[in-house]
């Protein structure tokens, strides 16, 4: 009778797969939420303006402020959706009777008549925002003497 164990093989170092998959998973879906909010960053406007440099303009994006855009030919839209100056009346209303607390950042073209960005920004406070801002591309050269 032998009480001697029967000689197992040992096998080499294994990588624990499940543990694996769950980190691959993980990185798409963080991969996947940066691509898309880098997206909409991009494509928030429905057409292009080119706003006022200031040097002391910083680069930010809020997602959850509601963009007024003001084209060079003064077309309006806000979060991706064209808007004439009565139907943009009527949605910030609406808006700020729910949202009065939501920041609103106007993004107007360097061409557009002050008193028109005047009228949109004092709309936009008259419906009850009271946190309301410019958008500016920053311009380290921009100078105040005129």
């Amino acid at each position: 009778m032998s009480f001697a164990t029967p000689h197992r093989q040992r096998s080499g170092p294994t990588i624990p797969m499940a543990a694996m998959v769950d980190i691959l998973f993980l990185l798409l879906v963080f991969f996947i939420t940066i691509s898309h909010f880098r997206e909409a960053e991009r494509t928030d406007r429905l057409f292009e303006t080119n706003p006022p440099g200031a040097r002391t303009g910083d680069r930010q994006h809020d997602v959850s402020a509601l963009y007024i855009t003001i084209g060079a030919d003064g077309s309006l839209a806000m979060n991706r959706r064209e808007h004439s100056l009565q139907s943009l009346r009527n949605a910030l209303a609406a808006m700020g009777r729910e949202f009065p607390e939501e920041r609103v950042i106007v993004r107007a073209d360097r061409e557009v008549p002050t008193g028109h960005l005047i009228r949109i920004v004092d709309m936009a406070r008259d419906k009850g925002f009271f946190n309301v801002g410019l958008a500016v591309e920053h311009d380290p050269d921009a100078t105040d003497d005129d």
